[in-house]
């Protein structure tokens, strides 16, 4: 299985350094941020879409972490 069999419109995946494969992965539809959180503890995650398949998967991110 290749890189291009690992990402297909319905999954997800994570790519650390992506600067190493560059060239070799399709675009990304998301740019992923972590960052120390302010006060010490924990991280700070932004999430930038894209295109058009990132918007829609911030929108439905946001909608899971507003379920009960």
């Amino acid at each position: 299985m290749g890189a291009a069999e690992c990402f297909t419109p319905s999954s997800v995946g994570l790519v650390e350094w992506p600067e190493r494969v560059e060239g070799l992965l399709p675009p990304a539809d998301l740019a992923v941020h972590l960052a120390p959180a302010t006060g010490g503890d924990g991280r700070t995650l932004e999430l930038v879409a894209t295109t058009t398949a990132g918007e829609r998967c911030v929108a439905e991110i946001r909608t899971a972490l507003q379920a009960p």
